[in-house]
């Protein structure tokens, strides 16, 4: 854990927060010291997003922009950037394979309502996860090369120092990793491994040149293509979403029940 102070935002704390997780570099264990914090909270959406006329699904809160003013001001080692879903988007997310969403299944939270009890992640398992680790690199290798969009720059001092921004090259190395350990053993570590965040570390301190980046980042996606062929552990095409939905309204219907308990003992 980092050594910012993980009180939890008064941001998160104007929902209704389920888990709270430390994210990004550190939790990766690949920071090299000079990171922001970084946090994805998960809250119960609002009863008026639910069944009134409301709508809630992410909110984004950054201390940098608070500081400064400027909404894309870059954060700064001390700044917080925290992530805030609601319970029915993180499962939209998660069930479409986002990378960033699946490994928060493996991962410790750094504050919990243990009340609401585990998620189905069975039925989230599927192809679809590593189909979007071989999207997620093909578009972030692209960018990096310059060759689709905008590239990605957003680290000069890098670029001056190296040739290219080896923070978001680094990225790239972990992602691939990170898909190939879930298409061959149905998860994905957080922290890595300390080999494998050795070699994420070796790639933002400019030890892997700008041409071996993509080579990694060609070759990999050829091996989550072979695996996603092979499909060693016997994944589903889809995730299982019938099941999913039917756990959101068990969760939100205990929910109700227990609100509802709850005020009939403060009114007596």
């Amino acid at each position: 854990m980092s050594g910012h102070d993980l009180t939890l935002p008064e941001r998160v704390t104007q929902h209704d927060p389920i888990s709270i997780f430390e994210v990004g570099s550190t939790a990766h264990g690949i920071s090299t010291g000079s990171d922001d914090l970084d946090l994805v909270a998960i809250v119960y959406d609002p009863w008026d997003s639910l069944h009134g006329l409301g709508s809630f699904g992410t909110s984004v809160y950054r201390t940098a922009a608070e500081r400064t003013g400027d909404d894309n001001a870059r954060s700064e080692p001390g700044d917080v950037d925290l992530v805030v879903h609601g319970l029915r988007k993180f499962c939209t997310l998660a069930l479409k394979g986002n990378p960033s969403m699946m490994m928060l299944f493996w991962q410790e939270p750094i504050w919990s309502d243990e009340w609401m009890g585990p998620l189905p992640l069975w039925a989230f398992q599927s192809k679809r996860v590593i189909r979007a680790h071989i999207g997620y690199l093909t578009e972030q290798r692209e960018r990096m090369m310059g060759r689709r969009g905008q590239k990605n720059v957003k680290r000069p001092e890098l670029i001056e120092r190296y040739g290219f921004d080896t923070k978001y090259a680094g990225h790239i190395v972990r992602l691939g990793i990170q898909g190939v350990e879930y298409g061959l053993s149905g998860r994905i570590s957080v922290p890595m491994s300390r080999t494998n965040a050795d070699i994420v570390r070796a790639v933002r301190n400019g030890h892997m040149a700008l041409s071996e980046v993509e080579r990694y980042a060609t070759n990999v996606i050829a091996e989550l293509e072979t695996i996603l062929h092979d499909n060693p552990l016997n994944l589903p095409e889809r995730p299982d979403q019938q099941v999913v939905s039917k756990w959101l309204q068990a969760v939100y219907g205990r929910r109700l029940i227990h609100q509802i308990q709850e005020a009939r003992l403060y009114t007596g």
